[in-house]
């Protein structure tokens, strides 16, 4: 009996997958999830309570690793940062980015969810989301920096 729960479970997320890759959150419809996967309404239902909670199981991981990732990130060339050591810390940055686009890439198929076909959920302005943090952080990091630049020009750097 947990094996055909598992089975349809994963019908309907490999449709739903499908579904909202070619038609966008919007445009994608539980019956044509179900339809797809070959189940019923009530079957979509035993496994979730509606197309929002589907597509949040679908992106929300990949989500909260890109948030852990960058986060730990923005730590560790802050606190560079906060010791003087400038150049050691835009290294430190420019490593990490590295560190986030393989993450994306190991989790191609969400992001693409995310950044192309989220429009009406509550992911939809991830990528502003993210421009915003990165603005902000680059702002304290600018700030956190003020008090070495001008040891930094004496030493020539």
């Amino acid at each position: 009996m947990a094996r055909d729960f598992d089975k349809t479970h994963k019908r309907i997320v490999e449709s739903a997958l499908d579904q909202f890759g070619r038609m966008g959150f919007r445009g994608t419809s539980i019956r044509g999830i179900c339809r797809e996967a070959g189940v019923t309404n009530g079957a979509f239902h035993a496994h979730f309570r509606s197309k929002e909670e589907l597509f949040d199981q679908l992106v929300k991981p990949c989500v909260s690793g890109f948030d852990e990732l960058y986060g730990s990130m923005a730590e560790r060339y802050m606190d560079i940062a906060s010791r003087g050591d400038i150049i050691r810390s835009l290294q430190q940055s420019l490593d990490s980015v590295g560190e986030l686009i393989h993450f994306v890439f190991e989790h191609a198929a969400a992001f693409r969810l995310i950044l192309q076909d989220s429009g009406g959920t509550r992911y939809e302005h991830f990528a502003d989301d993210v421009a915003q943090a990165e603005t902000k952080g680059m702002m304290a990091f600018m700030e956190r920096c003020k008090p070495f630049l001008g040891r930094q020009r004496v030493l020539g750097i």
